[in-house]
């Protein structure tokens, strides 16, 4: 990132294309330094095909200030990478529910499959991504029937934080399930 962060700043000769998406995934934590170096510049597209793609590394990572960036810059907001995700489906892998609330606002879909037929929500699912589920469920999508009783599986682990509980919580409300009392806990 410092490497990405001195370009930025100085006013030196752009890297070749091959080279650019590396820099900018090296600073796609950084949304100021991503803003730099796209004025100086670089490319939002992917400029080297053997590295994740900015937009879908910025997804991914739960960094929206960097994703509305490269969104702004050109990226495609509809890009798959060479893996077959889509923003929504590495976003929900990834548990990045800022990005998908922030795409929920943008008009995008998260009821669209990816390049193999993997949903947002069967991605969150699949990855047990709490903080997911709950922004897709609360965008009103459906899940399946096996996808809600995966869900109420995940449901039934003790929650490791406050943050999972409240998720857990939120999701619940979604579903109109209460959860059940322990029954350890009756006389």
């Amino acid at each position: 990132a410092a490497a990405a962060q001195a370009l930025a700043d100085a006013s030196a000769p752009l890297p070749a294309a091959e080279a650019q998406s590396g820099l900018l995934l090296q600073a796609i934590d950084d949304s100021a330094t991503v803003l730099a170096l796209l004025a100086a510049g670089f490319s939002p597209e992917p400029t080297e095909p053997a590295l994740p793609y900015p937009v879908h590394a910025a997804a991914g990572s739960d960094a929206v200030e960097s994703l509305q960036a490269l969104l702004r810059a050109g990226a495609s907001p509809d890009a798959i990478d060479p893996q077959g995700h889509t923003l929504t489906t590495l976003a929900a892998a990834n548990g990045a529910d800022r990005v998908l609330s922030w795409l929920v606002t943008q008009g995008h879909r998260l009821d669209q499959a990816d390049s193999k037929r993997r949903t947002p929500l069967e991605t969150a699912v699949t990855q047990e991504q709490l903080a997911a589920i709950a922004v897709i469920l609360n965008a009103g999508i459906a899940p399946t029937m096996s996808q809600r009783y995966r869900i109420r599986k995940l449901l039934s682990d003790q929650p490791r934080s406050d943050a999972e509980a409240a998720q857990q919580r939120a999701i619940r409300a979604v579903l109109g399930e209460e959860k059940q009392p322990d029954s350890s806990l009756r006389q």
